[in-house]
This record gives C-alpha cells, sequence and structure tokens, in this order.
C-alpha cells in the first residue's frame, strides 16, 4: 500500500505517518506521554482517534499506517507503546496484524476497533494477542478508559459483547452436559481471559 497524506493540521505527523524527529515533549509529571500508532485507512478516523487521545497530556499519537506492511515498519521505526488497530484494512484483517506484532513486538499493547458487534470478532483479537477489542458503538470516551486499562496489562471487552460471550458458554455448557462434546470455539483456552475483564463504567456519550 501507499503511504497516504496527512491532513494540515495533524502537526505532530509527518508525511509518512511517522512523529517528527523531535521527541515529544514531557507532561506535567516530567515523564513522556505513552506513545500511540493508530492503523487505520480512513484519515478522518484516525484525525477523530487523535483529537481525543491528547486531550489527555499523558497521551501521544506518535504516527499512523493504513496496511498491514506500513504498520510493521512503523512500529519498528516509532517503537510505541501501543497500537491501536481497525479490524478491517484495506489490504488484509487487523487479526492478521495483531497476530503478527504480537509475535514480533509482545511488548507493545494491543488494542482492537472495530465495527462489528459480534463477540467472536472479540474472542478472536484477543487470542490473537490484543488486550483490548472496543465496538466504534461505544461511548467516546471508552477508548480512553480501554487505553487506559489495556495500558495496566488489563483485558477491557464492551460490556455487552462480554455479556454474549458467557450467554454462548453458558448454552455450551448445556449443550457438553447433553452431548459430551464442546464446541472448539468455546474451548477454555479461547475464554479463559474471561475472568480479567473489569467491566469499565457507564457514559452517554457515543462516537461523532
Amino acid at each position: 500500500c501507499r503511504p497516504r497524506r496527512v491532513l494540515p493540521h495533524l502537526n505532530s505527523v509527518s508525511c509518512g505517518g511517522a512523529e517528527s524527529r523531535q521527541r515529544s515533549s514531557p507532561d506535567m509529571t516530567g515523564s513522556q506521554p505513552t506513545r500511540i500508532l493508530i492503523v487505520d485507512d480512513h484519515p478522518i478516523v484516525r484525525q477523530g482517534y487523535q483529537q481525543l487521545l491528547e486531550k489527555h497530556a499523558d497521551l501521544k499519537v506518535c504516527g499512523w499506517a493504513v496496511c498491514v506492511s506500513e504498520a510493521l515498519e512503523r512500529v519498528e521505526s516509532l517503537l510505541p507503546d501501543m497500537v491501536i488497530v481497525d479490524i478491517t484494512l484495506k489490504d488484509s484483517s487487523g487479526i492478521e496484524l495483531v497476530t503478527k506484532l504480537h509475535a514480533s513486538h509482545p511488548h507493545v499493547k494491543l488494542l482492537v476497533i472495530s465495527a462489528h458487534a459480534d463477540h467472536l470478532y472479540a474472542e478472536r483479537a484477543i487470542e490473537a494477542g490484543a488486550l483490548g477489542y472496543v465496538n466504534k458503538q461505544e461511548a467516546a470516551e471508552k477508548l480512553v478508559d480501554a487505553v487506559r486499562q489495556v495500558l495496566a496489562d488489563e483485558v477491557f471487552v464492551s460490556p455487552q459483547i462480554t455479556c454474549r460471550i458467557l450467554h454462548r458458554r453458558r448454552a455450551n455448557a448445556t449443550s457438553v452436559r447433553k452431548t459430551g462434546s464442546r464446541s472448539p470455539i468455546a474451548s477454555c483456552r479461547s475464554t479463559k481471559w474471561l475472568g480479567t475483564v473489569r467491566p469499565p463504567d457507564k457514559s452517554p456519550r457515543r462516537w461523532n
């Protein structure tokens, strides 16, 4: 894929989707802000994420990418602390990118954002190596909540999706008792992370 032109008001990002050579200035506590790479092929969406995140002095968008190959290059060159990945990319699935990043850069925190409310997407994202999954129908501030929870090494999944997964597990348990067979998707491996989910606070605000 070809790097896209950055909107003029994204001053901290160069035309290649990378942060300028000048390092981010420290926040009020004197520590460097968390560096976040955004992987999404929609410029307006990237701009919205950046504006939302950078309202907080300790969060800094250091660059962006529009596809898997570009994202892998950006992670190598920018060394972000976290990567926010849209599940639908032009050249591939965000799940594929999460899998590759988790294998090559296990220290980088991964958060998936998706328009899909299907719980199976959330499970696949977590199993691929992401620590969080945010549905775009959630309130806007849920993104910041998710970022902070993932940075704390805690799993973040939308409450509605968690509820659906638990309902499916209950149905699967009933099926096991009746038939003695277990669905591969509902295995212990694919749902063990549910015990670490901390429900986020509710908020009436929505994505713009």
